[in-house]
């Protein structure tokens, strides 16, 4: 809201323009996040740490430079790919003995 009322009351000025423009992509983001709340904590519990953080520093990095979108997309992949390689050849735990 307050980046339509920085477009609407300061149109003319261009970094009242850039505030306003900021401000809309920020609050669309917001909440496209807060409606999709439940799945995000889903996904998230089931996430690596690592792949987590990376996916909301990717997420951050489209907002606010959208043409980023190709290499952050491929960042993510790898990782996703190199967590998952890493989970297969990971050792199994030893097993206990029965008692």
């Amino acid at each position: 809201m307050a980046g339509g009322l920085f477009v609407l009351l300061r149109s003319q000025d261009e970094t009242f323009y850039a505030l306003g423009s900021m401000g809309w992509r920020i609050g669309i983001a917001l909440g496209l996040l807060w409606l999709a709340l439940p799945q995000v904590l889903t996904l998230g519990s089931s996430l690596p740490p690592r792949t987590a953080i990376a996916c909301v520093l990717g997420g951050v990095m489209i907002v606010a430079r959208p043409k980023l979108f190709p290499i952050v997309l491929l960042i993510i992949g790898a990782m996703a790919i190199l967590e998952s390689v890493g989970w297969l050849i990971r050792p199994f735990p030893k097993q206990r003995g029965r008692r």
